[in-house]
Parts: C-alpha cells; structure tokens; sequence
C-alpha cells in the first residue's frame, strides 16, 4: 500500500491516556443509610414503636443531610422486593427524617409500585412527599407540616396530637382518633 493512498498519513500517533471512570452509584452516606435498612430487618411483629426505635438508634451514628433522605427515598425502588416493605418504608423514613438536623424534606414515591404506609410516624418536621402514600400518614404526628403531592390511602393522621397535614389529592379515610392538628385537603380544611 502506499502513502499516496493513506488520508491519515501526516498524522502521528498520540501517546495512549488513562481514561478517568465515571463514578456512577449511590455515595458513602447512602451505603451507610442502606446498611442500617437491612439491620432493622422486619419489624411488623415488633410492632410498630419498637421498629421506629430501633431505627432511629441506628440511624443516630449516621450523619446526613435532607438532601441524603431526599436520594433514600429514590433508592426505595430498588428495595420494593424486601419483605414488608410499605411498613418498613414509611417508619424508616420517618426516623430518618426525625433524627435529622434539618427541618425541610423532601420525599419521592411517584417512582414506586408499592405504597409507603406510615409516613411521618411522630413527626416533627415538614416534609413534602411527590407522590401518593399508603395508609396511616402522620400516625402520633407532633408537630411540623406535611404535604402530599398526591393521594393518601385509609386512615391520615390517627393519634395525631399537632401540626398540618395538606393532601392535594383524593383521600380514602381520616382517623376517627385525632387529638389535635389540621387536615387541609385540596386547599380546604376537613371538617371535624
């Protein structure tokens, strides 16, 4: 072959480079956050006080931010198989969020095909959810404020002794067993 016939010919060839991955997957906070998940196992026969304290125990080690409950709460579509998710779910978000320094979150279930129950257990922060939610939102809510972008399933807010719940959606049932706080659905407060 000859040169004539070779375009490439007044180019030399470059000395090979490293090529720098992409790191791709969740960060250290999140691992750690996933490994206190699987510590708390099942927990519906525990009940449900003792699955949030234990919880809650485990998370307490771990520092994070808002912004770290807001990337969990993504990373709940890839746990959906574990046994008693929705219970598992909305308690350990609940703890995560209650043991967390800062007051504002965030909460992504419009991902999941499974329904998150419990959400807001104890509250006392303000937590806004992007999606719908299982039954038994805000059970034993203190104070603070949570918005749902979505529907809300049987029974919002049973032994709920503080603070807002807005639903900007349909709701299947409120609790006949509310002590004190405001329901607001779609921009009007429920009756009593």
């Amino acid at each position: 072959m000859l040169n004539a016939d070779n375009p490439f010919r007044r180019y030399k060839l470059e000395p090979q480079q490293q090529v720098r991955k992409q790191q791709i997957g969740e960060n250290q906070t999140i691992k750690t956050i996933r490994g206190a998940w699987k510590q708390c196992g099942v927990g519906s026969r525990t009940g449900v006080i003792r699955f949030y304290q234990k919880a809650y125990r485990l998370l307490r080690k771990i520092e994070y931010t808002a912004k770290d409950v807001e990337r969990f709460s993504i990373v709940l579509a890839e746990l959906q198989d574990d046994k008693e998710f929705g219970f598992r779910a909305g308690i350990f978000l609940s703890a995560l969020i209650n043991n967390c320094k800062e007051e504002e979150f965030v909460i992504f279930t419009n991902h999941l095909s499974k329904m998150v129950n419990y959400l807001g257990f104890s509250n006392r922060k303000n937590i806004t959810v992007q999606g719908n939610v299982g039954g038994l939102l805000g059970n034993e809510m203190r104070t603070g404020k949570i918005t749902v972008n979505g529907n809300a399933r049987m029974s919002v807010a049973p032994f709920m002794r503080g603070g807002e719940i807005h639903i900007n959606g349909e709701i299947d049932s409120v609790s006949e067993y509310i002590a004190d706080g405001i329901i607001y659905q779609n921009g009007k407060r429920r009756p009593e």
